[in-house]
């Protein structure tokens, strides 16, 4: 990464965080779109006796949390870095 000063390492952050927040929002608001408009398919089996909506589900929460730590590992590396110039 390049050497920014604070206000643009923070704008950095905030521009990467509200990426990610829509990323997550966009999955969100999908999974509400398809059991609202194809119930049905997300009642079909996928694995076993599961139904698609739990491990769509279940996936939209992995990735949720995958997706902040994710941001942490990113934001505290360029924190990390603007430290060890200072």
């Amino acid at each position: 990464m390049t050497k920014l000063d604070p206000p643009a390492q923070a704008t950095q952050r905030t521009d990467l965080g509200a990426g990610f927040a829509l990323l997550i929002a966009a999955g969100y608001y999908g999974f509400l779109l398809a059991g609202a408009l194809a119930p049905q398919a997300l009642a079909r089996p996928a694995i076993g006796h599961v139904p698609w909506s739990f491990v769509l589900g279940a996936g939209l929460l992995v990735g949720a949390i995958a997706v902040t730590g994710l941001y942490v590992l990113l934001a505290n590396a360029s924190d990390d870095q603007a430290q060890v110039r200072a």
